[in-house]
C-alpha cells in the first residue's frame, strides 16, 4: 500500500486503502492521517469520512470508560441478583452501568460466574460495526476473529471463520 501511494500520490482510493491497511495493524494514528489524506484529494469520499467518524468516536468510548477496580476475578461467582446486576434499572439520567463488573451469565434468578472477553474485544482497532437488533433486545460486534452478540441474559460467541 505505502508504494502505491508513492506511485499515485493523488488517488485518494489508494490512500482509503492505505488507511484500512492500517485497521489491521492497530495503528490509529495512521488510520487518521491516511483517511484524512483521501479526503483532502476527494471530500466526498464515503469510506475516508466513516473511518475518521470511527477513530473520533473509539476517542469518546475512551474518554468515557470507567477506570473502577474489578469486583469479580474472572471465574468468581457473583452473588448478584436481579435483570440490572443489582443495579437500579435505567431511568433518564446518564450514569455508568454495573461499574467494575464482568460480563456473567444469568442463572435462574441471579448472575453466576464472571467471565473476562480479553484484551481483543477492548481493542478499538479490532472491534467494528456494533449494531443492534431490530427488536432492541441484542446488541452484536465483531472482532477480526469473532463475532460477539449480548443480550440481557447472556453472551454469546459465535465462531466466524
Amino acid at each position: 500500500f505505502e508504494m502505491n501511494t508513492q506511485a499515485f500520490p493523488n488517488s485518494w482510493n489508494v490512500w482509503d486503502s492505505f488507511a484500512e491497511a492500517h485497521w489491521w495493524i492497530d495503528d490509529e494514528e495512521g488510520v487518521e492521517r491516511n483517511y484524512l489524506k483521501a479526503l483532502e484529494l476527494n471530500p466526498e469520499a464515503e469510506s475516508a469520512r466513516r473511518g475518521i467518524s470511527q477513530i473520533e468516536g473509539h476517542r469518546l468510548d475512551r474518554a468515557g470508560e470507567t477506570r473502577e477496580n474489578l469486583k469479580f476475578a474472572a471465574g468468581d461467582s457473583t452473588g448478584l441478583e436481579g435483570p440490572y446486576f443489582d443495579q437500579k434499572p435505567p431511568g433518564t439520567t446518564p450514569r455508568v452501568f454495573a461499574p467494575g463488573i464482568w460480563v456473567a451469565e444469568r442463572v435462574n434468578n441471579g448472575w453466576g460466574e464472571a467471565h473476562n472477553l480479553g484484551d481483543t474485544v477492548n481493542s478499538p482497532a479490532t472491534n467494528f460495526c456494533p449494531s443492534l437488533s431490530p427488536d432492541g433486545k441484542y446488541l452484536f460486534f465483531a472482532t477480526k476473529q469473532d463475532i460477539y452478540w449480548v443480550s440481557t441474559e447472556v453472551i454469546h460467541r459465535l465462531r466466524s471463520r
